[in-house]
Order: C-alpha cells, then sequence, then structure tokens
C-alpha cells in the first residue's frame, strides 16, 4: 500500500508540497504529519513513501499511519494506489 497526494496544478516540488500541506490542508493531528511525510517524498511521478517511513516520521504504529491514510483519503487530500 502506497499513497500520493493528489494532483495539485503544476506538480509542485517536494518543499512547495509541504507549503501546500502546510497551509491547505484540513488534516489535524497524526494524518498532517503523515501527509507531511507523503508530501516530502513528492516528485514527478507522485508520492510513494512506504508505510513503514511514514509510520517513523509520524511516530506512531503502521496501524496508526493507515489509519491516517484513511482519513486524509476521506478528506480527499489523497489518493492511494495499491501497486502489485
Amino acid at each position: 500500500l502506497d499513497a500520493r497526494l493528489d494532483p495539485l496544478a503544476d506538480r509542485p516540488v517536494s518543499v512547495e508540497s509541504m507549503a501546500v500541506c502546510l497551509h491547505h490542508s484540513r488534516a489535524t493531528g497524526t494524518a498532517k504529519v503523515v501527509l507531511l511525510g507523503i508530501a516530502n517524498h513528492d516528485g514527478d511521478g507522485g508520492a510513494w513513501p512506504a508505510i513503514d517511513t511514514l509510520a517513523r516520521y509520524a511516530n506512531v504504529t503502521r496501524r496508526n499511519v493507515q489509519k491516517a491514510l484513511d482519513t486524509l483519503v476521506r478528506l480527499r487530500e489523497v489518493e492511494v494506489v495499491l501497486q502489485g
């Protein structure tokens, strides 16, 4: 399971994506930290950080990252894409 940011205008680079998250996200708490972790990995093809990486950034369990991703999907701030 990986996550990527929804397309935002002209695919901003990582620092710009993080600024968008800080200033425009409706997420709070762990969900916002997870979103910032995703934004930190943003690039031309989206953002594909591992769940374990996001858990380390947010200092939470894998399950809490999954819950945060569910929240971010519900807020329409990320789209989850399964890779197989």
